[in-house]
């Protein structure tokens, strides 16, 4: 049977116990997997952003499947994305609404933010 995917995960799979990612083992392992035509397919829930600071110049060599699918990038491009409509928005409202948090994380393609209050936020992005 001839191999033509490769899939894998980042965290705790590609990334040691500090997060930290070999570039250059990882780069001898893509050299040759372009050699036998096999795609290499990273999927995670990290962002874009994030995959591109932690790959560098190999972001162009694979394909990124990020924000827990929601987004599929090849050749450092975006190829799909999968946004939520009014109502899924206003469901997301529903269910913070009362369940103020200390902090949270809220992000796009391209920028993340932490913010003290997700109600708030969410209710922001409404008024735009």
């Amino acid at each position: 049977m001839e191999i033509k995917v490769i899939a894998t995960d980042m965290d705790g799979t590609l990334l040691d116990t500090r997060g930290q990612l070999d570039l250059l083992r990882l780069e001898k392992i893509l050299d040759q997997l372009d050699q036998r035509g096999v795609r290499f397919v990273i999927a995670t829930g990290n962002e874009i952003h994030r995959m591109r600071q932690l790959l560098g110049h190999l972001a162009e060599r694979v394909v990124l499947i990020v924000a827990n699918g929601a987004r599929i990038f090849e050749n450092n491009e975006l190829l799909q994305a999968q946004t939520w409509d009014d109502d899924m928005v206003d469901k997301a409202l529903a269910h913070f609404k009362g369940r103020e948090c200390q902090k949270s994380v809220c992000c796009n393609c391209y920028e993340w933010w932490v913010l003290s209050r997700k109600v708030q936020f969410l209710q922001n992005l409404i008024n735009l």
